[in-house]
């Protein structure tokens, strides 16, 4: 079931005795986890009717026998046990969970593994009992839209380009891109939209030397504006270090590659197999009439050259500023 479908049956009452909640993301899992542990008892009914086990610590037999109590003046008890991915011999809850305590609601949170539902107990086809998640990575093109919808949610509003640029800077943890989304939430009302000046000075992000800035000069072989970052990210290599910059520009051009030996040129295509939102299809569109793919090839050599000298392969020296720039003027050249 999809976790935003288990959080709104939660909040409207629907209320199941067993939720499985496991994944690669771990944000899911403690989005449903803090639904549940918040959302179903009342705070006065806690004390006496939530129980909260973590990981190898749980003692499953004594998990079980308290799972099986009523709960004591409320509807319902509560049992959690969080970072279940450590507990080694889970299936003793089996016979539990095939057949639960109808007024006690018992939380099974895992991370980074997925519930086998090939097994009858873990599947809700064959388990009436249970709701089943097992969350998945956000695939890297849909993660744009998903802060944008997430923004839209909280009631702001974001642009594809804004929440690119928070992508590229903070990478694809999403627990961390929620975390810094709120900085950007603060002294903000519904409705507002985030600026690029929210996100420098709330964030820390230029508006103006994201490496998706750079990438995108490349691609118009725009030289002088290419070069007004590499200056930049070279007087400053503590925030902007050389084998990030490599990483990104190999992605970068790595993707004009699959452009070339891509088919079917659609955008909706084109962004399921260069993994980028359909908003950024343009830029590569015209990046490829920019460069030939022999050029890109060669592009691809240049950072991986440069890339082992910034590791110290048959160098002496370490000048990673002026390699910085060095490489900018092989890559548009």
């Amino acid at each position: 079931m999809p976790h935003k479908q288990i959080i709104k049956d939660i909040k409207q009452g629907k209320v199941s005795p067993v939720y499985l909640v496991g994944g690669e993301e771990a944000y899911f899992v403690d989005e449903i986890t803090e639904t549940i542990e918040n959302g179903i008892l009342e705070e006065g009914e806690r004390s006496f009717n939530m129980d909260i086990f973590y990981g190898m610590e749980s003692d499953l037999s004594n998990i079980v026998s308290i799972a099986k109590q009523y709960p004591m003046m409320a509807e319902r008890r509560l049992v959690l046990i969080k970072e279940a991915q450590k507990i080694k011999d889970l299936e003793i809850l089996d016979q539990y969970i095939n057949n639960p305590v109808s007024s006690t609601t018992l939380l099974i949170a895992m991370k980074g593994k997925n519930f086998d539902s090939r097994k009858n107990v873990y599947n809700p086809k064959k388990n009436p009992n249970i709701v089943l998640f097992n969350g998945k990575k956000i695939p890297e093109y849909k993660l744009s839209p998903w802060v944008i919808d997430y923004c839209k949610n909280k009631g702001y509003q974001i642009d594809a380009l804004r929440a690119q640029v928070l992508i590229d800077h903070l990478g694809n943890d999403i627990s961390k891109l929620v975390n810094e989304l709120g900085k950007l939430f603060i002294n903000k009302k519904k409705g507002d939209s985030i600026t690029a000046e929210d996100i420098e000075t709330k964030i820390g992000i230029s508006k103006e030397f994201t490496v998706f800035e750079l990438q995108k000069a490349i691609g118009l072989r725009d030289t002088k504006k290419a070069n007004q970052i590499i200056l930049y990210y070279s007087e400053n290599l503590k925030t902007h270090p050389f084998v990030l910059l490599a990483a990104n520009l190999f992605n970068y051009f790595n993707r004009l590659m699959l452009f070339y030996y891509t088919q079917d040129k659609s955008d909706a295509n084109l962004s399921r197999e260069l993994g980028i939102n359909p908003f950024f299809i343009k830029d590569i569109k015209i990046a490829a009439k920019n460069y030939s793919a022999m050029k890109v090839l060669k592009n691809i050599s240049i950072i991986r050259e440069y890339d082992m000298k910034s590791k110290g392969w048959e160098v002496s020296e370490n000048d990673h500023g002026e390699w910085m720039k060095e490489m900018i003027y092989k890559l548009m050249h």
